[in-house]
């Protein structure tokens, strides 16, 4: 979220997910708050933040992918601006409150359901290579030549397996993947917001370990 002081005012502006582009394009959002004092036209943004942030989430989850996607929410932002724009310092702050629950309440569902989704997974994988432990005994009566082509698949698939449960193949650690992301924001975000991200991730790597990032699960988050 950025907000700018403009010729005409204060301007709100949101960029645009990269994972939910392909709905919503890659432009960021930007609407004219008009002539404020700072301090409420932060408010107003931040209110205007939670609204979208809850639509990418709710995107997320398959919900309002649609060809007008970007096209609605800039809609709905405007209607939202207009109602709070006649609002009390209290109303704005009370509806302020009321989007960050909401905003909330759609992250904890939505995570809730990744990790169920994350737990039955591994069951079914773990159930797999139960069973695979199982075949093998089978193909031990087999004829050799048929035991041993068998036995080469079934290995190679039990490596996949096991490769599943562990989180796929390698992939580049948390702290490399913090470098390049960084590098990649210079210049599309504040300075300031860019620390505070890089601090916060870096408390996280800390607590739980500098890991490949496909390592850690969601009992670390």
């Amino acid at each position: 979220m950025h907000i700018t002081l403009r010729t005409g005012g204060w301007r709100f502006q949101i960029r645009i997910p990269r994972d939910i582009e392909p709905a919503f394009g890659r432009s960021p959002i930007r609407l004219n708050l008009g002539q404020l004092a700072r301090r409420r036209a932060i408010r107003i943004a931040r209110l205007l933040t939670g609204r979208a942030e809850t639509v990418f989430l709710l995107c997320r989850k398959g919900a309002g992918m649609t060809e007008n996607a970007r096209d609605d929410l800039i809609e709905e932002l405007h209607e939202l601006l207009i109602s709070v724009l006649d609002s009390s310092e209290a109303a704005l702050e009370s509806a302020e409150k009321r989007r960050k629950l909401e905003l909330e309440a759609v992250t904890l569902n939505l995570l809730t359901e990744r990790a169920t989704e994350q737990h039955r997974m591994q069951a079914n994988l773990s159930a797999l290579n139960g069973r695979m432990e199982g075949i093998q005994e089978s193909i031990s009566k087999l004829p050799k030549r048929s035991r041993d082509r068998v036995a080469e698949q079934l290995a190679e698939l039990s490596n996949l397996v096991r490769q599943s449960l562990d989180g796929g193949p390698d992939r580049p650690t948390a702290s490399e993947e913090l470098k390049r992301w960084i590098e990649i924001r210079k210049g599309h975000a504040a300075d300031k917001k860019v620390r505070t991200d890089r601090n916060r991730i870096t408390d996280f790597l800390n607590f739980a370990g500098d890991r490949p990032v496909n390592k850690y699960r969601f009992s670390d988050f």
